[in-house]
């Protein structure tokens, strides 16, 4: 296996980067690829090299928040970091370099932005382009948004920002099912102030509940006018247009605030805390990709033409891959430990999503077993129908359901035709097939892959971070 090469460049801050320097004398390098965090490079310089002084600068090329380092192997770049400390041990050089999604630690934002109903893969283009868009802030990354649209949904409309209708007025149109209005009426002496209701449109024609009734449109001429007692059935000539009550509603079926998906100079002073959140929310996965972006790689001028795509991709990275495998004794050097958490044991799942108290929405799943009864219980509001709740109970209780394999947490792997180093991204998915003799013998499952670790200086072996492939569904 040819060996590891590293380089760095001068990141410009308008997107370029100008090469610094080639075949860097690291030592002690580690490397961590992280699926949906933040990358990191460590490596020491260990003693001063003519050819990376720069003038005026004690620790030479290496400039925190200016200098790039790459680490490449067999012609691929597998890893690349910003430096953001440099330590003076002695006759030596100790470098720290963050992965670029690392960049937005710390980083405020600049404005003040209100989304409604948005999509956050929306938002993970945006904090990206806000980012990138203001003075020296450019570091060339490209997201790749895959799918390019999500299901799920940030940011509810204020209420006071609801369409008024007026009961009696004419040229309403019929309002999307689900969408939220406000209703009022002329005002009388006998109010003091201005009556109004709340309302959710909808199709269905529903007798008068307490303080519940429906609302009407003429279809001649987009009249309103609000139900009666007396209204037994839907009148001739006019529709349904929502349904309405006087209490102003305080938070939404799924107990969210009625604000919108808010970004603020006032209130967001770490994106990458916001970034962390965003995945979460939006139930997205991310890592970054290097690669040499031009057949010439480096200009006279010293232009380094490097790609960095970002990868975003709801539902989760990574694909199974049946050309790779991790087996005992073979590319796996260490028996991995295998782990049984009777803690983690359920074999019931209940979620209960959008909605309070018995309006709640909520789904089952039960499995097949003969331990104890051991329910969890799941809160997603997210959760809307209880078609979608039932199948999210389902997917936990895949991702929990009793096995006594267990599961596995780290892997020690060296570079073999089973699986080499390289030919894995995060979020894969690999079968582990344990050893001929043992409490292991008969393990044989599949496993993500969360982080890898690699020491190059130790030779070909990497460390991984896994789990139980149906431990990690989104």
């Amino acid at each position: 296996m040819a060996g590891w090469r590293y380089f760095a460049t001068r990141l410009n801050g308008d997107g370029t980067e100008t090469y610094l320097a080639g075949d860097l004398p690291l030592k002690d390098v580690q490397i961590s690829q992280v699926l949906s965090g933040v990358d990191n490079l460590d490596a020491t310089v260990p003693v001063e090299h003519d050819r990376l002084r720069a003038a005026g600068v004690d620790y030479g090329i290496f400039v925190p928040w200016s200098t790039a380092v790459y680490a490449e192997l067999d012609g691929v770049i597998r890893a690349g970091g910003i430096v953001v400390d440099v330590d003076l041990d002695g006759p030596s050089l100790k470098l720290s370099c963050d992965g670029f999604t690392g960049y937005l630690s710390g980083m405020p934002y600049g404005d003040v932005t209100n989304l409604v109903q948005v999509d956050p893969l929306k938002v993970a283009g945006m904090i990206w382009g806000h980012v990138q868009s203001q003075p020296g802030g450019n570091l060339g990354i490209r997201l790749d948004i895959d799918p390019p649209t999500s299901p799920i949904r940030l940011g509810l409309l204020p209420v006071e920002q609801w369409p008024m209708l007026r009961n009696g007025s004419t040229g309403y149109p019929l309002l999307p099912e689900g969408s939220r209005f406000r209703y009022t009426w002329p005002k009388t002496t006998a109010d003091a102030e201005e009556k109004i209701a709340y309302g959710v449109a909808t199709r269905t024609f529903s007798p008068i509940s307490g303080t519940a009734r429906c609302v009407y449109r003429r279809i001649s001429d987009g009249a309103v006018a609000e139900q009666t007692k007396t209204t037994a059935t839907l009148p001739a000539g006019w529709e349904v247009l929502g349904r309405i009550v006087d209490e102003q509603p305080q938070a939404a079926d799924d107990g969210s605030a009625w604000e919108p998906y808010k970004l603020e100079w006032f209130a967001d002073f770490d994106l990458g805390q916001r970034w962390a959140d965003l995945a979460q929310l939006g139930r997205f996965d991310y890592w970054v990709e290097h690669a040499w972006g031009d057949a010439d790689g480096i200009t006279a001028g010293g232009t380094v033409y490097l790609t960095h795509t970002l990868h975003v991709v709801y539902g989760g990275i990574g694909r199974r891959r049946e050309d790779l495998r991790f087996v005992v004794g073979e590319n796996v050097q260490v028996v991995p430990a295998v782990e049984v958490r009777g803690v983690e044991y359920a074999d019931e799942i209940i979620t209960l999503g959008a909605g309070e108290g018995r309006a709640m929405v909520r789904g089952t799943w039960r499995g097949d077993s003969p331990r104890l009864r051991r329910p969890k219980v799941v809160t997603d509001k997210l959760l809307r129908t209880t078609a979608a709740a039932n199948r999210a109970a389902a997917t936990e209780g895949a991702r929990i359901a009793p096995d006594v394999r267990g599961d596995v947490k780290q892997l020690v792997v060296r570079h073999h035709p089973n699986a080499p180093l390289g030919s894995w991204q995060p979020g894969d998915q690999i079968r582990l097939v344990g050893a001929v003799s043992g409490w292991a013998s008969r393990l044989d499952l599949w496993v993500r892959v969360l982080e890898t670790q690699i020491s190059p200086d130790t030779g070909d072996v990497a460390t991984l971070t896994v789990t139980r492939s149906e431990r990690a569904a989104p």
